[in-house]
């Protein structure tokens, strides 16, 4: 070998070792900089499982959701269904999923919903008083699901849980253990710039919902042939009157 071959290849095996040294720098930090995030958002989980557990689902998770963006405010949307999978499939069978670890990934989708309201996009809805869907005010505008605005559902009394959580009041079996007999539905957005929460009736719930996804004219399609006109004339008024549906 000669010696300008020996200092090339002396001089790659440096900048090799100075890459990937960088680069191990850089995953590093990269990994503290989100479960941090998703700790932040997670609040009321991380309390309920404990530092250990929800560091490995928070490294389990980026290592498989690699960030897209240099925004991270939205990283982390789909954790919920992360924890719903981790529970099915990964946990130890001794391992009783009848704890308090079943109502996780329900807990997760409500602090995201929170968060999402709290840096998402919200419109105001500059309609406060309907009395009737038939009005002319309403007849010549959309109503839209706001955008920053989310629909949860569960058997768990997760507000009571999350409430609790949040005053530091710590006694999670009392809660995730009481399973309520039917499942409860809550609306969760800004309203005037404040966080609102709201709980709601199932019906209203599934307008809603399909007002999201399917738009108002295809809800009312359904509901009308389906012979609940009267029930969803009922659930769009009380929504305009409590800032879940907006005029566009």
């Amino acid at each position: 070998m000669s010696l300008n071959e020996l200092q090339v290849s002396m001089l790659a095996q440096i900048y090799s070792r100075r890459f990937q040294s960088a680069q191990n720098i850089y995953i590093h930090n990269t990994y503290i900089a989100l479960s941090t995030h998703l700790q932040s958002i997670y609040t009321v989980c991380h309390q309920m499982v404990g530092p250990v557990f929800f560091k490995k689902a928070c490294y389990d998770y980026i290592q498989e959701n690699r960030l897209k963006t240099y925004d991270i405010t939205f990283y982390g949307e789909g954790f919920s269904h992360f924890l719903a999978y981790i529970l099915e499939n990964k946990l130890p069978g001794s391992i009783d999923k009848n704890s308090v670890l079943k109502g996780l990934p329900d807990l997760a989708q409500w602090e995201w919903a929170i968060h999402f309201a709290q840096c998402g996009l919200n419109h105001i809805n500059h309609i406060n008083h309907i009395n009737h869907i038939g009005s002319k005010a309403v007849d010549k505008k959309n109503m839209l699901f706001p955008s920053g605005s989310s629909l949860v559902h569960s058997y768990f009394p997760l507000e009571e849980i999350w409430a609790v959580h949040k005053n530091k009041k710590i006694d999670q079996a009392g809660f995730m253990l009481k399973l309520n007999l039917e499942p409860k539905y809550w609306y969760i957005g800004l309203l005037d710039g404040e966080l609102s929460i709201q709980s709601i009736i199932a019906s209203e719930f599934f307008v809603l919902e399909n007002i999201k996804h399917k738009g108002i004219d295809a809800t009312i399609a359904h509901e009308i042939k389906s012979h609940q006109y009267l029930d969803i004339a009922e659930n769009l008024a009380e929504s305009l009157r409590q800032g879940r549906l907006i005029l566009a």
